[in-house]
């Protein structure tokens, strides 16, 4: 239900509750507030103005959830929540934004205010999505975005979560086309062509793609007697996987554990399985490589 029509047929209560104590001066009206109830509660600090025509009145201004939330009230209902606010929302980034992008049909005129920067442009149908009310950048638009403007892309959570395919990565990238940082887009779809889910995981794939080692692919289910299992790297014609083992995604005490019980159930299946570290990965590249050319001459001379 949009804005307007959740304060109409809702009532303030309602408004409150699916805007996290937000509220926009036409919806007040609606709910039956006169405009000069709506002043006096501002100027006795019942309600706090957040932005122009859009108040706080059960919500901390300072939680990231209403900062967000608040720039689309604000910007309305064709506007677009995008960038690392677009990420965070969509729960591809953990850390909060400072500056909430907002993108505004070319048509409309609206200036930035502090920690909101609004940016005019056209978001296709296919590149939006509502989530939790609030009209977004889709997960595969936002990963490019961020792309874009030179920041981290996030595509690795992305593609681990499922949150896209490498066929709306394709269809967003194409409809960019001629959007300015579209160079620095296309080489980071380049990247996770091959499925990664992490970035050491991204610098994998390159490495195989440098020395011409084939025959593989990314994160490939494999059934185990615990289940479907995914390698980070799957030659499944030989039956190798090849595994690269980050802190970040391992450290747990579960996750060292389930490490383990996957790996005896993948070699008591006929897998062989080779680990390495990110710092492999980055201090001694060849090592890895010839690593893995070895064991696959081994393995298909078998």
């Amino acid at each position: 239900m949009q804005p307007l029509a959740l304060a109409l047929h809702g009532g303030f209560d309602a408004v409150l509750s699916c805007q996290q104590g937000l509220i926009r001066r036409d919806q007040a009206l609606a709910a039956g507030f006169a405009e000069a109830t709506v002043d006096s509660l501002v100027a006795r600090g019942r309600w706090t103005r957040i932005l122009p025509r859009t108040y706080a009145v059960r919500a901390d201004p300072t939680d990231p959830r209403v900062r967000i939330r608040a720039g689309w009230l604000w910007a309305g209902e064709d506007s677009v929540v995008g960038g690392q606010a677009a990420a965070w929302w969509l729960g591809l980034d953990s850390t909060p934004p400072q500056v909430v992008r907002i993108y505004l049909p070319p048509r409309r005129r609206m200036t930035s205010r502090p920690g909101y920067q609004v940016v005019r442009c056209l978001v296709p149908v296919a590149d939006a999505v509502e989530h939790r009310r609030v009209l977004v950048t889709s997960a595969a638009r936002t990963c490019l975005d961020l792309a874009r403007l030179g920041l981290p892309d996030r595509l690795d959570t992305a593609l681990r979560t499922r949150r896209v395919t490498q066929a709306q990565l394709d269809g967003t990238l194409a409809a960019g086309r001629g959007s300015r940082g579209q160079t620095s887009a296309r080489r980071a779809r380049i990247a996770v062509v091959d499925n990664p889910w992490s970035h050491p995981e991204r610098a994998l794939h390159a490495l195989c793609r440098q020395v011409r080692i084939t025959g593989w692919t990314g994160n490939s289910p494999i059934t185990l007697p615990s289940g479907r299992k995914f390698g980070d790297l799957v030659f499944e014609e030989v039956m190798l996987v090849v595994e690269v083992d980050s802190r970040r995604h391992h450290s747990s005490a579960a996750a060292f554990d389930a490490d383990r019980v996957r790996q005896n159930e993948l070699v008591e299946q006929g897998w062989t399985v080779l680990r390495f570290t990110p710092a492999q990965l980055a201090d001694d590249p060849s090592c890895v490589t010839d690593t893995i050319a070895r064991t696959l001459d081994r393995l298909r001379r078998e």
